[in-house]
């Protein structure tokens, strides 16, 4: 049975139900006669549609001041009618010529009145559709009510730029320790168009449980790519990839939460640590409790495997893992002012390398060591220098990571709709022993490429990063006509964080990097929006400059 009908025929009983008193208090019984005759045939015609049953038909009757027995009943519809408790007067006689006539008042209603009235009962009618499903009765299973479906697309212009006082690729390569072409272009400037879509499943499996999971675009060696998932177009139309960067199961209760699986970062942080767009394997618990409707605070344990090795009597090298803590608070005040601190440290366990041993002569014992993923920037020496000197070199992290982060960003709302915001961070690798590293890769440490000063990645550290970011914006993030514009500064020494992790929005990616940043975004409609962004990136320390100034324009949408 179908019932695309039934919100406007309830609708129109529902009028007539509500205009009874105001016709019946002009005191005109023919018109009062006339209504309830209507509304009887009304209902009876609803009863043999099957829009209604008769006992909701006599409800309605009943409502309106009639007996309900008249819906079953033979006579006229006048016959045996109450109207508000009282038999049903009989026609009134003739009034003669020069009697004296009955004063009616009709009330009025306006317009306006009428339009509220009507939009009043249609908010009524249409919740109760949703709410018993009037379109399709137990046409959708109940678990779909818990599964929320969310995902954004950005199509970005992308345009990298190269000063003309850049040295050769081969130069670059050569000093970063890279194979070689793996920079490819230091002086032909690039234009391209790119983008990401990411498409996420939530499910809230039980009241404390919930599972989730999100495809985002991949294509050929991006796939392997953890910190961004931007695809260049222009391949003649070849369909995207797609893979998962989230696969994941959370449980909650009170202040407690805790996840599993590949996550995204639980970790309060900025772009000068992991890129924006990395997320992380592993596990970690988060305890965040409640002070007051002001503050709130969180302390976050994570452990994340990095990369897991089948050790053998030909693989010596051992597993990866990143052993993560943070501690930090909230302050929501007045106006949309909220303040945001944490310190976190980052142990990235067993992520340095060692030195194969000179004998057996070609032993690779140590190879499995080498990072599987990385960028440019980091100190790095040959694994096989000693084994295999002659041979192709195998790259190496020489130097330990525990990195202290201090983050921090506050948002003022108190000149509303004016936003003016602050974002501060600091990181500093404490895992740096140059004297320990010498110890642990011998003689390769005499083989180490000098910076620009002279000096190598052991004589001469080089291991803080900082960033700072101002903005303003006027109007709220999410409503059409808003904007914000930003404008900051970082630099990243060469080993103050994995360089394997690094944005790739600055030099395309790594650290040894000095950035100055600007840009701004205009909503286009609700959750969308434009963002214009400029990055001049610049070497700190590489002998031969490397820059990169990139232009971006994004298109970003969301559901």
């Amino acid at each position: 049975m179908k019932h695309s009908n039934k919100p406007l025929l309830l609708a129109a009983v529902a009028a007539a139900v509500g205009l009874m008193p105001l016709v019946a208090s002009a005191q005109n019984v023919s018109e009062v006669d006339r209504l309830r005759a209507a509304l009887l045939m009304l209902s009876r015609t609803l009863v043999e549609k099957n829009v209604i049953t008769p006992a909701g038909a006599q409800d309605l009757l009943r409502e309106a001041g009639m007996d309900p027995a008249v819906l079953t009943a033979t006579t006229p519809a006048t016959a045996g009618a109450t109207y508000t408790g009282a038999a049903v007067p009989p026609p009134p006689a003739r009034i003669a010529p020069d009697a004296a006539a009955p004063v009616v008042r009709v009330p009025y209603v306006s317009e306006t009145v009428r339009r509220e009235m009507r939009e009043e009962i249609r908010q009524e009618v249409l919740a109760q559709a949703r709410a018993e499903r009037w379109g399709d009765p137990g046409a959708l299973p109940s678990w779909l009510s818990k599964v929320t479906v969310a995902g954004d697309v950005r199509v970005r212009l992308q345009r990298d730029s190269y000063p003309s006082d850049n040295d050769s690729a081969v130069n670059v390569d050569s000093f970063y320790q890279l194979a070689s072409g793996a920079t490819g272009n230091t002086t032909e400037d690039r234009d391209r168009m790119r983008v990401r879509a990411r498409l996420g499943v939530q499910a809230k499996v039980a009241d404390e449980v919930e599972a989730g999971m999100r495809l985002v675009t991949s294509s050929g060696g991006d796939a392997n790519n953890p910190i961004s998932a931007n695809v260049d177009l222009g391949k003649f139309n070849r369909r995207l990839g797609a893979a998962f960067d989230l696969a994941y199961v959370s449980w909650s209760r009170g202040f407690w939460s805790a996840r599993a699986g590949r996550t995204a970062n639980p970790y309060l942080t900025s772009d000068l640590m992991w890129s924006s767009d990395m997320t992380m394997d592993g596990a970690s618990v988060t305890w965040a409790p409640v002070q007051s409707v002001d503050w709130s605070g969180f302390i976050t344990a994570g452990v994340h495997p990095l990369q897991e090795i089948n050790n053998s009597s030909t693989s010596l090298a051992s597993d990866k893992y990143l052993f993560a803590a943070q501690a930090g608070g909230r302050w929501q005040g007045l106006g949309g002012t909220q303040v945001r601190a944490g310190a976190a440290l980052y142990d990235f366990h067993g992520i340095e390398s060692e030195l194969n041993p000179a004998t057996p002569a070609s032993n690779t014992l140590n190879n499995d060591g080498a990072p599987t993923v990385r960028q440019r920037g980091n100190t790095m020496f040959n694994i096989a220098s000693l084994s295999n000197p002659s041979g192709t070199a195998v790259w190496g992290l020489a130097s330990n990571f525990r990195v202290l982060n201090l983050t921090a960003a506050a948002e003022f709302g108190y000149a509303d709709p004016w936003r003016f915001g602050v974002n501060a961070d600091y990181v500093h690798n404490l895992g740096f022993d140059a004297n320990e590293i010498r110890a642990r890769i011998g003689t390769a440490a005499a083989n180490l490429p000098t910076d620009a000063s002279g000096a190598t990645g052991l004589s001469r550290p080089r291991l803080d990063g900082y960033r700072l970011e101002f903005s303003a914006g006027y109007g709220p993030r999410d409503l059409a006509g808003s904007w914000q514009v930003f404008a900051g500064y970082r630099v990243l020494q060469r080993d103050a964080v994995p360089d394997a992790f690094a944005s790739a929005d600055y030099r395309l990616g790594g650290t040894d990097q000095k950035a100055g940043f600007l840009g701004g975004s205009y909503n286009l409609a609700p959750n969308t929006s434009i963002t214009a962004r400029y990055v001049n990136a610049e070497s700190l320390d590489l002998a031969p400059k490397y820059g990169v100034r990139t232009w971006t324009v994004d298109l970003n949408t969301r559901f």
